[in-house]
């Protein structure tokens, strides 16, 4: 839509048209499609999640980059509220539950180097290992693994880990 002011100027109304891609982990590069996306001033630009504002990692007239926020795993609406109007997408984006897969080696003493296998933990997020209360200290961490080391201070036995990112915890 498009509104023609008697001195000629043209108001354009931005439009989205789709996402890519529909669904991933949170911290997921998102897409929004359009036309007519980027405003002379984009410090007013904010894009919802439902009701989780995310900031713009880069904005062209066809499209608007985002990452995927750590919600609760489900579908949400996508809009783009420009200060004093909003623009719905028409696809919603569904939000995935970052997993655990296996842990490896499966026992060890402490200061045995494990690696915590699985998928959507980010690469680059805050991360915090626990083995039952104790604290492991992260070595590194990609998008499918955490290298930890066992915690001093355990005993023999079986341990729940637990992996927290981002306010989000998974366990084993």
């Amino acid at each position: 839509d498009s509104v023609k002011l008697a001195n000629n100027a043209t108001i354009i109304k931005p439009v989205l048209t789709g996402l890519s891609p529909v669904s991933g982990y949170p911290n997921t590069n998102v897409k929004l499609i359009g036309e007519n996306l980027s405003l002379s001033n984009n410090s007013n630009v904010y894009v919802y999640f439902g009701s989780t504002s995310v900031s713009l990692n880069s904005v062209s007239p066809d499209s608007l980059k985002v990452k995927a926020p750590w919600v609760t795993p489900g579908s949400y609406s996508l809009s783009v509220n420009y200060g004093g109007f909003s623009v719905p997408c028409p696809d919603t984006f569904t939000v995935l539950e970052p997993k655990i897969t296996s842990i490896s080696p499966a026992s060890g003493v402490a200061g045995t180097s494990v690696i915590i296998n699985g998928e959507g933990f980010g690469a680059g997020n805050s991360i915090n290992v626990y083995f039952g209360n104790l604290y492991a200290t992260v070595m590194s961490s990609t998008d499918t693994k955490i290298n930890v080391k066992v915690p001093s201070g355990i005993t023999s036995g079986s341990w729940i880990v637990k992996v927290n990112i981002s306010y989000h915890e998974l366990s084993s």
